[in-house]
């Protein structure tokens, strides 16, 4: 967990430690005698207590902050910038609104480890919109810059765009953004594939271990154009939202199985069609540090009038690929969920 050192703070002097002082055994040491950074690392540990990022509410947080706040001016010092460490925003109104307050914080102010943020608005926040512009390119530069603000200290993120127009554009810049710290990253929405990184150029999301995403009905070539090696230190991937993937499906048993597997021998098991545009991918296609793939089918397709259709044939086909692919190999298990219930 990143402790960075807190310009401009100091510890309380000796006369105001009487109520608070813990002694120590050892010597004459005290809690407040540590140094500022230890304090925030102390603070930090009481919102997220576990090894793993976890996601308070943000009411939570905020009953934690204050509860610190009322131990001394120092503390309440200290807690101040947790303030806003775990945010859920949804739509234009409450992103104006949390944008608005983060801005106006300077940088050490300003520390964000949980967002959640989505371009739907909740039923409550529609009533309270105000004269924010709620069109579709205005809500995807709103949350670019909440991401922008948010980026240098998250450890778990999940956006959600429901929004076609706009969604894979803003997914695409998602995906340009740096995440130093960013460890769990959730993208639910129709989603490009992360840039292949250029080895010359720093990882943008050298600490992301878990990786979901949901809303490509069938994502094929995800594995197969180094995408995932933007993720060096990945873990596990989740792909949810499977529709008709029955080309996904031999896609992942191919690449496990060999990394001079391509993307088009898959579409051509399926559709029958060579792909000539698409070139053979060689040498490493996963990231080493992967374990894990989970997959999950969406819904069943709705059946009518008892007459089997394309979609249903489809859909049979995938599922007895993925159960298929049930198992490790290379050292990668891979995990089929129960299917998504509508």
């Amino acid at each position: 967990m990143n402790t960075s050192t807190s310009p401009g703070l100091s510890s309380p002097s000796s006369s105001s430690q009487s109520t608070d002082t813990v002694e120590n055994t050892a010597g004459n040491a005290t809690f407040l005698s540590l140094p500022p950074e230890l304090h925030e690392h102390i603070v930090e540990l009481s919102l997220f207590p576990s090894s793993q990022p976890s996601s308070p509410s943000s009411s939570a947080t905020k009953n934690i902050i204050h509860a610190l706040s009322l131990t001394s001016p120092y503390l309440h010092s200290i807690s101040r910038p947790f303030l806003y460490a775990s945010l859920s925003v949804r739509g234009v109104a409450q992103i104006a609104r949390v944008l608005e307050k983060l801005e106006s914080l300077k940088g050490r102010e300003r520390i964000v480890r949980s967002l959640f943020i989505s371009d739907a608005s909740s039923p409550e926040s529609l009533t309270s919109s105000g004269n924010h512009d709620s069109s579709p390119e205005v809500t995807k530069r709103l949350i670019l810059r909440l991401l922008a603000l948010a980026a240098p200290t998250l450890y778990t993120l999940e956006v959600r765009a429901g929004d076609a127009r706009t969604s894979t554009s803003l997914f695409g810049h998602v995906f340009r953004i740096s995440f130093p710290l960013l460890q769990e990253l959730s993208v639910n929405g129709y989603y490009p594939f992360p840039n292949s990184p250029l080895a010359p150029i720093p990882s943008l999301f050298p600490s992301l271990t878990h990786l979901s995403l949901h809303g490509n009905r069938n994502p094929v070539g995800l594995l197969t154009l180094g995408s995932l090696l933007s993720f060096p230190s990945l873990q596990e991937l989740k792909v949810g939202g499977l529709s008709a993937a029955g080309s996904f499906c031999i896609e992942v048993e191919g690449v496990l199985a060999s990394y001079s597997y391509s993307s088009s021998e898959a579409c051509s098991v399926i559709f029958e069609e060579e792909y000539e545009d698409s070139p053979e991918e060689e040498g490493q296609l996963l990231p080493t540090t992967l374990k894990r793939i989970v997959l999950q089918a969406a819904p069943a397709p709705i059946v009518r009038a008892g007459k089997q259709t394309t979609a249903q044939m489809k859909d049979r086909v995938m599922l007895e690929r993925l159960r298929v692919l049930e198992g490790t190999r290379n050292g990668v298990e891979v995990v089929v969920l129960p299917r998504e219930e509508v």
